[in-house]
């Protein structure tokens, strides 16, 4: 199995307590990949060491491996005249991007002859159009990838640069991917 993208999001808290002198300050950075989160909490000030717990019972700084849901995680220091406090956010199901070449050359050569789409397998629902550039539809696909050898009714397209358009799925148009795919001949 190979990891195809990995997209970082990061966001930070910060949580002061009313009756610390100095309180925490949480950095919580998320790792989305294809399949899973993991997510990783810097804890600076108070006194460390620091203790996380988290709602699904990890202990430690970094937890692998989660689905999308409610978390938790309760952080205590070295300091007992200090309060603990949590924090909590919710995770979506990992989202799977669907990767696009931007070129192929169906010269039947053996070698990248057909348009290289990959993830489509997660996206049961998705349509896929392709337009040259005065915007005339020339390829269309639906629910299953059949790589695409460059062909129109059985016809060789032109050398040139034609516009794509996926939806993740036809039937919500909100979702989509753009971009451009050249055929060198």
């Amino acid at each position: 199995m190979s990891l195809k993208k990995l997209y970082i999001f990061i966001f930070s808290i910060s949580v002061c307590l009313a009756n610390a002198q100095h309180g925490f300050i949480i950095s919580v950075k998320i790792y989305e990949t294809c399949f899973f989160n993991s997510v990783k909490i810097k804890v600076t000030g108070n006194t460390p060491p620091y203790k996380l717990i988290w709602s699904n019972g990890s202990v430690g700084d970094t937890v692998s491996n989660l689905n999308g849901g409610d978390f938790s995680v309760h952080i205590s220091d070295n300091d007992t005249t200090t309060r603990d406090t949590s924090v909590s956010f919710s995770l979506i199901s990992p989202p799977c991007r669907v990767g696009f070449s931007n070129h192929f050359t169906p010269n039947s050569d053996g070698y990248n002859d057909t348009w290289g789409i990959s993830n489509t397998i997660y996206y049961p629902d998705f349509l896929l159009e392709v337009f040259d550039r005065s915007g005339q539809l020339v390829h269309t696909q639906r629910h299953e990838y059949f790589p695409w050898d460059g062909t129109q009714f059985g016809i060789k397209l032109s050398e040139a640069t034609y516009y794509y358009i996926f939806f993740y799925d036809e039937k919500i148009k909100s979702r989509y991917e753009k971009g451009s795919v050249t055929i060198v001949r």
